[in-house]
């Protein structure tokens, strides 16, 4: 249950940092830089709300592919002594392999690898995010659903070739593997495991994110047991 003097906390925090940010007179990037590489329905805003809950740390949002010199340009930008990390989420679809040829980073950027087990609660929560527009906050659970078994077999074969590829290409970065269900059930090591590869002082982190599936996930698809077994 989220509580009014939570919101207050995080519109402080997030607030108190854009102000202090304004008023200094020395910047400069001393920061560590780095992004949340990942696809959607893994836990991304999750994570990107609660690394805007550190008074040290600057998430910003989505961002597409090959956008590596204007990232540089807009976020990427001289800040205040008080910011120690300035990230932001980079999203790629299944089936995307040559996600760092389309993007220009620079060389001390820390990658935070993002990536969820269950494949079929994956794409069941796609389905449902395009089918109702609600991408975050709770959905209604709504009559269940069917999945056609070869579609769900296509994403789920494309999206483990794109995080294999993924892991190639970051064999010249420093990289934090993080799964969709550490963060969800071990939240509080999984978010001081985060902030350690931040280099920052590790804090007792929030989001004010509800979570959007609150029931089990057979209850919502129609032919789950088949789907199970692929």
């Amino acid at each position: 249950m989220l509580y009014w003097w939570q919101y207050i906390r995080t519109l402080k925090i997030i607030y108190w940092k854009r102000f202090r940010n304004i008023i200094a007179l020395k910047k400069g990037r001393h920061y560590q830089k780095f992004i949340i590489l990942c696809t959607g329905r893994t836990g991304s805003t999750y994570l990107h709300t609660c690394l805007n809950s550190h008074p040290n740390v600057c998430s910003f949002g989505d961002t597409g592919l090959g956008w590596g010199e204007q990232l540089i340009k807009t976020k990427w930008k001289p800040y205040a002594r008080h910011i120690h990390a300035i990230g932001m989420k980079v999203f790629y679809e299944p089936g995307d392999q040559e996600v760092f040829s389309e993007m220009k980073l620079p060389d001390d950027v820390r990658v935070i690898h993002l990536t969820r087990k269950d494949e079929l609660a994956m794409y069941y929560s796609r389905l449902k995010a395009e089918a109702t527009g609600l991408w975050t906050g709770p959905s209604d659970r709504g009559p269940k659903i069917t999945i056609q078994d070869q579609e769900f077999l296509h994403f789920k074969n494309a999206y483990l070739t794109t995080v294999a590829a993924n892991q190639q290409q970051l064999s010249d970065y420093k990289v934090l593997d993080i799964t969709y269900e550490s963060l969800t059930e071990d939240t509080e090591k999984s978010l001081n495991q985060i902030q350690k590869f931040l280099g920052v002082r590790p804090k007792k982190l929030f989001s004010l994110l509800p979570k959007q599936r609150d029931y089990p996930l057979e209850e919502g698809i129609e032919n789950y047991g088949d789907l199970r077994v692929m």
